[in-house]
């Protein structure tokens, strides 16, 4: 009779964090299917898929105020995309003067691991490779 009521107990549980996880799953923005655009004289396109395929958490560019990696769950919880701006830390009131600029966040950011390259696979390290010429999206 014990071991029975330890099974539903267990169900319950399971049941509830499946059901949670759908409630905020429903809710939120999720990863971008798309690749999408950043910046507008000098855009990049940004492949989510591509990044996530590799393994790389997301809390990798997304992060807090104190620069904590943000958990994917929490990430994808989100029901507002604007919340994950970059500029809603990095501008002018930043302590980093050189992190207050969009292109210097990610070129800070993203051209270290590209050189290096993950699961032997280096990203393009090129200007072009990732900069395309407005209306070339």
């Amino acid at each position: 009779m014990r071991t029975g009521k330890r099974l539903v107990y267990i169900f319950l549980a399971a049941a509830a964090m499946l059901l949670s996880c759908v409630i905020v799953q429903a809710g939120s923005l999720g990863m971008p299917k798309e690749p999408i655009v950043i910046g507008v004289a000098n855009p990049v396109r940004f492949d989510h898929d591509l990044h996530r395929s590799l393994e790389i958490p997301c809390g990798e560019c997304h992060h807090d105020d104190k620069h904590n990696p943000r958990r994917d769950e929490e990430i994808y919880a989100i029901t507002d995309g604007r919340e994950l701006r970059c500029r809603n830390c990095h501008n002018q009131n930043f302590a980093n003067t050189f992190l207050r600029r969009r292109e210097d966040i990610f070129h800070t950011n993203c051209r270290p691991c590209h050189a290096v390259g993950v699961k032997g696979k280096r990203g393009p390290r090129k200007c072009n490779d990732c900069h395309f010429k407005n209306g070339g999206a």
